[in-house]
């Protein structure tokens, strides 16, 4: 089942994404990120009648992004680094108390997708 993911952040995530704003090239990146186009492109990926609620494909796409573009060997250390650096966690749209996607369900979009 493919379903949106909410975007409110708690209070302490919002307070602290206003005292440490994105760095401008992620900005950037954040504010021309198709969000929408995403959902529609991976619908046909996903059946709404089985299994469980599935990981949101924006996240996912977003946190592929991450790794490809400052070239993070490995789905276990992109995992990690998202883990720490608040940067990437505010890109992403994940509040600090966030859990975060396993590595099998990276690889498994991956497959998926392409």
């Amino acid at each position: 089942m493919l379903a949106r993911r909410e975007t409110k952040l708690d209070w302490l995530s919002a307070f602290i994404y206003c005292l440490l704003p994105l760095p401008s090239e992620l900005q950037r990146i954040k504010d021309l990120f198709p969000e929408e186009k995403i959902l529609e492109s991976a619908r046909p990926f996903y059946d709404d009648d089985m299994g469980r609620r599935a990981a949101v494909p924006v996240l996912l796409t977003k946190i592929l992004f991450l790794s490809f573009f400052y070239d993070i060997p490995g789905d276990e250390t992109t995992l990690l680094t998202l883990k720490y650096r608040l940067d990437w966690r505010q890109f992403c749209g994940l509040s600090l108390v966030a859990c975060l996607p396993d590595r099998t369900t990276l690889v498994t979009f991956r497959g998926r997708v392409g």
